[in-house]
This record gives structure tokens, C-alpha cells and sequence, in this order.
């Protein structure tokens, strides 16, 4: 069993309480996830396809639309018909990061209806086992000792893994050449096989891998040290305040009825809210932050132009 299906199947083990059906929805929903398969979206926009699908007459059917760092996917749900029956993963770098590295971006966060926040995620950054280096400052050295010899790996441009690397770069000067993928599954394939060097993963895809000795973790980027690999130190203990944790949330296009998405917001609380489902999440990298979709849209209003602020900060021109 692959590690995206073992901790799909991990998650979806436990009891959701079924709700009570209405007319809504009248056919297949359709749930967009901006990446391909195999990495923490996938997992997360396959988990809430089950728990909101549980309980109405017509099944959740995940999509993967990889692409433009989020937004082709997001483009796609953003013009969809606001009846409920098209629903987005929208990650920070969806509604934050993408549309300040834009500049006309396709897609705003005012695009979105918020549903549901499904929790704040955290960041490995690894490198191949061979790699010269065992922290972050040697990190750095290494990359100065060899300008533009080294390349390092993101999901796509506009990630909050690329915006990390972009940030650590932009603090100390270093000459790293950026390689975007569409998704972390390939990108993981050509760090082992030794064709990239470094990158910023999200916990539940790096483990595995760092489980095995196929990468090594030189820090993560929350404000505190991640449970399941202890001895990892935090970024920001190397450079004070230099930390950062995306979210994953749940949304629709503009303008879909409140009914529906105060129906879709209790059906993901509700498993957020189990313990059980909280501590798996934890295990990989994902804090479960259940919340109303009025503190939802809040949040991502105020933390759109932190995002914002972060892009101009670590030098990233719009395009």
C-alpha cells in the first residue's frame, strides 16, 4: 500500500456522524484539488470528499488540476456555478501567495465562499543523503561554496515551499537555482535519484522518505519542533523568527448558498473535532483547526496580505 493510500485509509477508518439529507445536491459533486495525486492535498481533498460524502445522496468527486502554482484549479472552481456542487482545496498559496505573485491574478480570495479550515501544515527542508551538509547553517555555507552549483525542488511556483526557499535565499545572499514541478511526487522521485538537491516538503510526504534514509531533514519551518521527528531542529532556532505554516482549507465559488456551506462546514468540524482524527493529522504535519466559515474568512482575508508582505519581503518580482 503506497503512503498516500495508507494514510488515506488511516483517516478514514474512524466514525463520522451521517446528517440529515435535503434537496441539495441534485448530482455528483465535484471537489477540484490544485495538485496532482500523491501529495498532502490530495490526501486531505480525498479525506473531505469521504466526509462530506457520507452523508448526502450523491457521491464527492475529487479532480486533480494541477497547475500555476494552485491557480489553475482554482481558476477552474472560481468559474463554476455557485450551487454547491463544486468545491476547491484552496491552500494558502491559492488564496495568498499566487495571486501576490501575480500581476493580474486570475483569481482573488474574494472569488471564494469559505467553507471549512481543515489545519496548518508543516515543512521539511531536505536534502539528498549525500548531500554536504547537516544543518542549516552548513546548508548555506555549502550553497556559497558553490554558486548556482546546487538546484533545489518546489511543487510549482507560488508554494509556500518555494516561497521558503525563496525567503532563505533572499536572507543570505545564495545563488540556488529554482526547479518548479507540478506536485511534490515528482520532485520526490528526482531528489532520490539525485537529479535535485534540496527542497521543502510537507510532513506527511517527507517522513517516509526520511524514515527510510532516501533524504535527510535539515530543519522544518513551524514555530516548534515537529513531534514525530524531534532531533529536527526549527528554522527559526537558526534564524530568529523565521517561521512559517501554510494552511489547507475548504471553499466554494462565490456567491453559493450559506445553507450549504454551513452544512459542508459542520460535516469537516465534526471530524476534526474527534480526537482521534486530530492526533492522526498531527502525526503528519497538519494541526486540525476546526472554525466557523465567518473566523475562516477572517483569516484568510488578513493573511492574504501577509502573504502578500512575504513575497515583496523575499524579492519575488510578479509576473
Amino acid at each position: 500500500m503506497t503512503t498516500r493510500r495508507a494514510l488515506l485509509a488511516g483517516l478514514l477508518l474512524l466514525p463520522i456522524p451521517a446528517r440529515a439529507q435535503g434537496a441539495w445536491p441534485e448530482r455528483p459533486i465535484r471537489l477540484i484539488v490544485p495538485f496532482p495525486p500523491g501529495g498532502l492535498t490530495d490526501v486531505l481533498g480525498r479525506f473531505v470528499a469521504d466526509v462530506v460524502g457520507r452523508g448526502l445522496p450523491q457521491p464527492v468527486v475529487v479532480e486533480n488540476r494541477p497547475g500555476g502554482g494552485t491557480l489553475v484549479g482554482a481558476q477552474a472552481a472560481a468559474r463554476a456555478a455557485p450551487d454547491g456542487h463544486t468545491l476547491l482545496i484552496a491552500t494558502s498559496t491559492t488564496l495568498g501567495i499566487g495571486p501576490a505573485m501575480r500581476i493580474a491574478p486570475p483569481v482573488t480570495f474574494r472569488d471564494f465562499a469559505p467553507i471549512a479550515m481543515l489545519g496548518t501544515v508543516t515543512f521539511y527542508l531536505v536534502v539528498r543523503p549525500d548531500f554536504p551538509a547537516q544543518d542549516v547553517r552548513g546548508f548555506v555555507a555549502a550553497i556559497r561554496a558553490r554558486p548556482g552549483g546546487y538546484s533545489y525542488a518546489s511543487p510549482g511556483i507560488g508554494t509556500a515551499h518555494h516561497l521558503l526557499m525563496e525567503m532563505l535565499k533572499q536572507r543570505e545572499g545564495l545563488d540556488i537555482p529554482h526547479v518548479p514541478y507540478q506536485g511534490s511526487t515528482q520532485a520526490v522521485t528526482d531528489m532520490i535519484g539525485g537529479r535535485m538537491d534540496a527542497m521543502w516538503l510537507d510532513a506527511a510526504v517527507a517522513l517516509p522518505q526520511l524514515q527510510a534514509g532516501r533524504l535527510r531533514a535539515l530543519a522544518v519551518s513551524g514555530p516548534e519542533r515537529h513531534e514525530p521527528s524531534p532531533g529536527v531542529p526549527t528554522l527559526s532556532e537558526t534564524y530568529e523568527g523565521l517561521a512559517l505554516q501554510a494552511w489547507q482549507t475548504v471553499v466554494a465559488p462565490a456567491g453559493t448558498p450559506q445553507a450549504v456551506i454551513r452544512r459542508l462546514n459542520a460535516a469537516v468540524n465534526a471530524a476534526l473535532n474527534d480526537a482521534e482524527m486530530a492526533g492522526r493529522l498531527r502525526q503528519v504535519g497538519v494541526t486540525p483547526m476546526p472554525m466557523t466559515p465567518e473566523a475562516l474568512a477572517a483569516l484568510i482575508e488578513s493573511d492574504a496580505e501577509r502573504w502578500a508582505a512575504l513575497v515583496r519581503a523575499a524579492g519575488i518580482p510578479p509576473q
